[in-house]
């Protein structure tokens, strides 16, 4: 009885997991149309960057990357006066243990103002992410600079893909 149980579980799972992503469109089509965004990088702890992640140089390789790719970025005066407010997020999270690790999550996403369709409410939503989990030593926290760009390029050949120059 318990496995016929557990199968049904399973089994309703997985069709509500294909009901759901009959609804979620391709996360690049939400790129589609964009012609510039604003940029924000966000550590949660600053001891990361005493450790060899810094703030500053990240957002400068992230900023020089997209430029290079033929995004182009936008200041905070522009952008708060652009339609849909789009802006490529960076956070890394990180908590240091007294045994000198890291746990880490890094998160790049876009966010934009978003139109519910039943009754034409705005709200901003993620709608392109990438990210990832992860336990590091503090001499190997560079590494995760390494993720982050990984993730960038991913959102830049997601740009590409729906924005045909």
């Amino acid at each position: 009885m318990k496995n016929i149980t557990l199968t049904a579980v399973i089994l309703i799972g997985l069709a509500a997991s294909a009901f759901a992503q009959t609804f979620t469109g391709d996360q690049k089509q939400s790129l589609k149309g964009l012609t510039a965004l604003l940029l924000v990088v966000e550590f949660t702890e600053t001891a990361v960057e005493a450790d060899g992640l810094k703030k500053d140089e990240l957002e400068t390789a992230i900023a020089s990357r997209l430029r290079s790719s033929g995004i182009r970025l936008m200041s905070q005066t522009e952008w708060s006066a652009t339609p849909g407010v789009p802006y490529l997020q960076v956070l890394v999270n990180t908590l240091k243990s007294d045994l000198g690790f890291y746990s880490y999550k890094i998160d790049v996403q876009l966010n934009q103002e978003i139109v519910l369709r039943r009754n034409n409410i705005a709200m901003m939503s993620t709608t392109w992410n990438k990210g990832s989990l992860g336990h590091i030593g503090t001499a190997r926290v560079p590494v995760i600079r390494n993720d982050i760009m990984g993730f960038v390029n991913d959102f830049i050949k997601d740009y590409r893909a729906v924005n045909v120059n």
